[in-house]
């Protein structure tokens, strides 16, 4: 699944300003993605059309969210350094 085919699904109900697909550190998808759309109207309608929906043999889970919560709660948390150890 890609940005493109997330936003031409969602694109009926509404203009779709961006996708943001969030991924691990590895580069690995969570399976999560925020869709940003032009109007808050538009994405209202769409979280509530959206929410249980199929893409691609897939059930969407949507809620609506600001811009600001989708940076905090999506934030993408980088593994701890590792420790170096000691080579005697």
């Amino acid at each position: 699944m890609t940005p493109e085919t997330i936003a031409e699904y969602a694109g009926h109900l509404g203009s779709v300003r961006g996708v943001k697909m969030y991924k691990t550190h590895d580069g690995k998808h969570l399976g999560l993605a925020c869709i940003e759309f032009v109007s808050a109207d538009e994405a209202t309608e769409a979280a509530d059309k959206l929410h249980h929906a199929f893409l691609l043999g897939r059930r969407l889970r949507a809620a609506l969210v600001t811009s600001a919560d989708a940076e905090s709660y999506f934030v993408e948390k980088k593994p701890p350094p590792r420790k170096a150890k000691k080579l005697i």
